[in-house]
């Protein structure tokens, strides 16, 4: 360790001890609302991915046990749905 790196260390540990205490308080609602923060972003990204995985498996399960008739009615509700929006224009 040369000396510079360890004039700065010297440096940081006199800035560290010379630390007066915050004189803070931090009740009970803080920390339960950061859990609440922690627990609501976890779930979030949870809900998100399995979204992201659900739609295509859903839509695999519904091929695999669809019969073609069904497929008609799903393709002619799509077109009626279009031709709505387009008299809306």
């Amino acid at each position: 360790m040369n000396m510079r790196n360890l004039a700065y260390l010297h440096l940081a540990l006199v800035a560290l001890l010379a630390a007066a205490p915050a004189q803070a308080y931090i009740g009970p609602g803080l920390g339960a609302g950061t859990i609440g923060v922690i627990l609501g972003l976890l779930g979030s990204v949870l809900i998100a991915v399995f979204a992201f995985f659900w739609y295509p498996i859903k839509r695999t399960f519904k091929k695999l046990t669809s019969s073609g008739e069904q497929d008609a009615d799903e393709d002619d509700d799509a077109e009626d749905g279009l031709e709505v929006a387009e008299e809306r224009k």
